[in-house]
């Protein structure tokens, strides 16, 4: 992702989350040295991305997101296996992430790609909503 973008990934976030990034938080990640926001594009539109940092050994998945023109297409799947490949051979043993708990969706597709719930965090959100805590073995 370039700051050009910003416009873009923001509109894709908005019509993604029900309780968005500010393009404030997007700029925090460019200027993060530890982040980077992969895109997926089709059409030549952004139709996907990814936020992730990679710290020591340890994937950590911030945020992803699909358009709504795009969904189920396999996107996320796409952007998150690949991720979880540069990270591996940059020498990630472990992804982490959360996700909202209602977020059946984003949790199967998170258990095809081999992560296990392993946690909880009560009333994490800004709107009481619990936090599912799961991780991915990259070694195996």
């Amino acid at each position: 992702m370039q700051r050009s973008d910003l416009k873009t990934i923001v509109a894709v976030e908005q019509l993604s989350n029900p309780h968005p990034w500010s393009s404030g938080q997007f700029l925090s990640e460019l200027d993060n040295s530890c982040s980077v926001i992969e895109l997926l594009c089709l059409d030549d539109k952004i139709a996907a991305f990814l936020c992730s940092w990679l710290v020591v050994d340890e994937l950590h998945i911030h945020n992803v997101a699909t358009h709504p023109d795009y969904r189920r297409q396999g996107l996320a799947l796409k952007l998150m296996t690949r991720r979880a490949e540069l990270a591996k051979n940059s020498g990630a043993v472990v992804a982490l992430l959360e996700v909202r708990a209602h977020n059946t969706g984003a949790i199967r597709l998170y258990e095809r790609l081999g992560y296990r719930q392993n946690g909880r965090r009560r009333r994490y959100y800004a709107d009481g909503e619990d936090a599912v805590l799961m991780e991915c073995d990259l070694t195996a």
